[in-house]
């Protein structure tokens, strides 16, 4: 603080010339009339002082405050195809941090030194890498981008500018490429788990949910290793709704197509499309790790289902059933719906209680069966029965929690015993009582001509397992098993 002082002192002492003597010599000699002036009054050095270094203080924090402003995250950005690359942007939408989520991201961003330039100049640079190296062509061109901003508007508006700016990147004079546009929803805590889990970016994480909740059989895992591209198809295909936008049409130029695909299966059941009753259904889609061709088509008498890999034409699956319904048509040698109805009326008599009522003709061992299901008082129910004769082959039922085990009725008028009455001889060969238990599941079955209950429970660190003759009482079997 000394030297600050010494320093203006002088700054001072320099800029105010001391002339007094001079102008009263001057008047002495007759230069000139001399006049006293009083001098004005000098600010103290420490009041001058502290007002410089106020103003030096102030110049500091106003250089913080707008480098802080400007480093500030607004946005976070993430770019995937296959390579994934995560960017937070400021207010102005400037890069202030760029890194590689996946080593193909690396290979992407290599020595390029994005920060501090304008998300559209490191989207040009990031896309014209990916292009380079051959992650962007016309076998792939699909490109996800995901904006994470907690003000909708200004989201919306970075996800429209960032769309407009990869789509005219990726177009050629042959397609256009798709973009799907997501904004990132921060309360989807299943998404950034499965981020965290697969190590992705949320966009992705955030995508494949989607896709999942459309289809229960698609793994997440497995399609976390699939390409945008591919996700994008699938995404065409199942026709799912995400939190965003999708533009453009992705390619499928690295896969045989729709018109191989189903010349391969038509010559797999040798048939010509004169054959085909109705329009054929080709959906690509992707089940245990590859991409194929599901086909469903129609002839006069039977229907079939068929998967063809999609890049190497090979049928993976072909399942063929008989349409039966055009047989009860033609020769009614099948028992008919109200037929069927009676006969389940008899374990299920209050049908004003029927609900989701489903009755489809199927074929079962080589057997023509009707499949049924309805819920009844609660109840799930499912019954298999022959076609022909009538006979129930099945019967099967919901499994049952504690409080269903007490409070519902089995069908009285086929005299089988209670649910508690089975679980009760159980537990008499096991040496237990029913607040011992845990895990209580009781399940109704028919199955060769015999109703019994299948009863599972866990007591300590063993599993139960038992089957009752629902009609006698008798244990069928019963197994006791360490609990894994």
């Amino acid at each position: 603080m000394k030297q600050t002082e010494n320093k203006i002192k002088n700054a001072f002492t320099a800029i105010t010339p001391d002339i007094l003597e001079t102008v009263v010599s001057d008047s002495v000699s007759g230069k000139g009339t001399a006049m006293l002036v009083k001098q004005k009054r000098r600010l103290p050095i420490a009041i001058v002082a502290a007002a410089a270094a106020f103003v030096m203080l102030f110049g500091v924090l106003a250089g913080v405050l707008v480098y802080t402003g400007n480093n500030a995250v607004a946005s976070v950005v993430s770019i995937d195809v296959n390579p994934s690359i995560e960017m937070k942007l400021n207010k102005k939408d400037v890069v202030v941090e760029i890194k590689a989520l996946n080593e193909d991201g690396q290979k992407i961003l290599g020595n390029m030194d994005l920060v501090g330039t304008d998300i559209e100049v490191a989207l040009n640079a990031l896309i014209g890498s990916m292009i380079t190296n051959g992650y962007i062509d016309e076998l792939a061109n699909s490109v996800l981008v995901s904006v994470d901003n907690n003000d909708a508007d200004k989201n919306a508006a970075l996800r429209e500018k960032l769309n407009g700016i990869i789509r005219s990147l990726i177009a050629t004079d042959t397609s256009e490429g798709a973009v799907i546009s997501l904004q990132i929803d921060r309360t989807n805590t299943d998404a950034a788990s499965l981020a965290s889990e697969l190590n992705i970016t949320l966009g992705k994480a955030q995508l494949i949910l989607d896709l999942c909740a459309c289809n229960t059989k698609y793994d997440p895992a497995a399609l976390a290793k699939l390409g945008i591209n591919e996700l994008s198809l699938i995404l065409k295909g199942v026709g799912a709704e995400v939190n965003g936008e999708v533009n453009g049409t992705a390619s499928d130029k690295a896969y045989i197509g729709e018109k191989k695909a189903k010349a391969v299966a038509l010559e797999y059941i040798s048939l010509s499309e004169d054959d085909i009753d109705g329009i054929i259904d080709i959906e690509l889609e992707h089940d245990d790790g590859i991409m194929l061709y599901e086909i469903e088509l129609f002839t006069e008498m039977n229907k079939y289902e068929i998967e063809v890999n999609a890049l190497s034409g090979d049928i993976v699956s072909c399942k063929k059933e008989e349409r039966f319904y055009i047989h009860d048509a033609l020769s009614r040698k099948y028992i008919t719906e109200q037929a069927v109805r009676d006969i389940i009326a008899a374990y299920c008599p209050d049908t004003e209680k029927w609900a989701g009522f489903e009755c489809e003709l199927q074929t079962d061992d080589g057997i023509v069966v009707y499949e049924v299901e309805l819920s009844y008082n609660g109840i799930d129910y499912e019954f298999e029965l022959n076609a022909v004769t009538g006979d129930i082959i099945c019967v099967e039922t919901d499994r049952y929690n504690r409080d269903n085990v007490v409070n519902n009725d089995t069908p009285s008028n086929k005299g089988l015993i209670a649910k508690e009455d089975a679980l009760n001889k159980v537990l008499e060969r096991a040496g237990l009582g029913e607040n011992d238990i845990k895990g209580l599941t009781i399940e109704l079955d028919h199955d060769d001509n015999l109703w019994k209950y299948e009863i599972e429970f866990r007591c300590g660190k063993y599993e139960y397992e038992a089957e009752v003759n629902a009609d006698t009482g008798e244990i069928i079997s019963y197994e006791r098993d360490i609990d894994d």
